[in-house]
């Protein structure tokens, strides 16, 4: 009886590990992206359903390297257009994509993003979070990504972001908020003005949006 119940453990712990970790299938083509300088190289995901309402942990991604580049470490953006149930970000992208710059998940039901998750990413330049479900944006959501020139995280459900949250981002020149639950903000939107994104931090220092 104890071998069985050996047996159905071992059974299980593999079915689990069999479903969370997957294999991204990426289209990777070279696209410029305003208003980062230069051209990117890509990873858009094609098999977006393999994300679930779980934490999905990426071991290799797949796909024909295209103009001269051969490898996963050239990659500099990952993206992703739903529809997905990416509830929770994936665990392991850096280890497969080690030189990203650019992130864009749209409207694929995340849930929450926290600085964990973005810790890997210290060059990360470009964050769009467009049309998901986020709620909170914590003060030390950044922490790690002091690179960051433009944030996208309009059309959420966004309802509290801590008086902090943005401070830290010396190079921040984009930054969107609207069409969220907060919107008391008197301008939740800016494209590539240092000046503008300065009123919006000012306002939320000041609590305007909680």
């Amino acid at each position: 009886m104890t071998l069985s119940l050996a047996f159905l453990i071992s059974f299980f712990t593999v079915g689990i590990l069999q479903v969370t970790a997957e294999t991204l299938q990426c289209r990777y083509y070279i696209d410029s992206r305003y208003p980062l300088d230069g051209q990117q190289y890509y990873c858009y995901v094609k098999n977006s359903e393999i994300f679930t309402d779980s934490r999905i942990n990426i071991d290799n991604a797949i796909g024909a390297h295209t103009e001269g580049r051969t490898s996963n470490s050239q990659v500099g953006a990952f993206y992703t257009d739903g529809p997905s149930n990416m509830v929770l970000f994936p665990s392991n992208l850096a280890q497969i994509f080690p030189n990203i710059i650019v992130i864009d998940i749209y409207a694929s039901y995340l849930t929450q993003i926290t600085n964990d998750d973005l810790k890997p990413f210290s060059k990360l330049k470009y964050l769009s979070l467009q049309s998901n479900v986020i709620e909170i944006i914590s003060n030390d959501l950044f922490s790690y990504n002091p690179e960051l020139e433009v944030i996208l995280l309009n059309r959420n459900y966004i309802k509290h972001i801590d008086t902090l949250a943005f401070s830290s981002l010396n190079n921040l020149k984009s930054l969107s908020l609207y069409a969220n639950v907060c919107i008391s903000l008197k301008n939740a939107n800016t494209f590539n003005n240092r000046d503008d994104v300065l009123e919006i931090i000012k306002g939320i220092e000041q609590g305007n949006c909680l």
